[in-house]
């Protein structure tokens, strides 16, 4: 199999399993597959140099005990699995290691799947994964979040083994108490949404006023106003 001869089996993808407890309720606990190889397929790393790699059921306890890590924080979809874990340390005669399972975060009406995240990318619909309308890391702090509070967003949260939905507004509202003291505040109309009012009882002549540009910190620095009869708005307070 190291080797990738499989002529004997006549079979180019085959794997090693674990021989554990056929009755076990769990079936991922039953026969796992530790070993598997794949002749027709690269990997994205090595190329061809290896044909055989291990699985992660196998790879991660082997990987966790070796390299002194104490507690292995794992989100809950694989709490059937944590048997598995410890079943590999211990026929290897390994450290055994703690495993600290943690829900998923989800968000209302919110794809987080990294693979069909990677198709809409891949189709061309965004710019890529740090896109401002992508529910990732990078797309949410282009949108404007802060790392501070994305920090204290899941400082409050923890970590819980209760699969939550949450909604975006609690951890925008979060970015908004750290951001309010400090940033400055403008007027903007969206062009493709704009529309043109004029007032009858408006002044004749437009006029300017220089207006600070955080109500209560002077030490932002101000903004210009305009005051005229003709104004744009959005259509939707039309």
């Amino acid at each position: 199999m190291v080797n990738g001869k499989t002529k004997d089996w006549g079979d180019k993808n085959w794997c090693i399993r674990a021989k554990m407890d056929m009755n076990d309720k769990y079936k991922c606990l039953r026969d796992p597959v530790f070993f598997r190889m794949k002749m027709d397929v690269p990997h994205h790393v090595t190329g061809t140099k290896y044909k055989a790699y291990p699985c992660y059921d196998f790879a991660c306890p082997v990987v966790d005990s070796i390299e002194g890590v104490t507690h292995a924080l794992r989100s809950s979809e694989y709490v059937d699995r944590n048997n598995g874990y410890a079943w590999v340390q211990a026929k290897l005669g390994l450290r055994p290691v703690t495993v600290q399972d943690f829900s998923r975060l989800n968000f209302v009406s919110t794809c987080l799947s990294k693979r069909k995240l990677k198709w809409i990318i891949e189709e061309g619909y965004v710019d890529g994964w740090e896109d401002p309308r992508f529910p990732t890391v990078q797309g949410i702090m282009r949108h404007g979040m802060t790392s501070l509070a994305l920090t204290k967003f899941m400082l409050e949260n923890g970590a819980s083994r209760k699969t939550v939905n949450m909604e975006w507004d609690k951890i925008w509202a979060v970015n908004k108490d750290i951001i309010d003291p400090w940033v400055p505040r403008y007027t903007a109309i969206a062009s493709a949404s704009k529309a043109l009012i004029v007032l009858t009882n408006g002044p004749k002549e437009p006029k300017w006023e220089t207006h600070p540009l955080h109500p209560k910190d002077k030490t932002v620095g101000n903004k210009t106003i305009e005051y005229a009869s003709r104004l744009f708005v959005e259509q939707g307070d039309v």
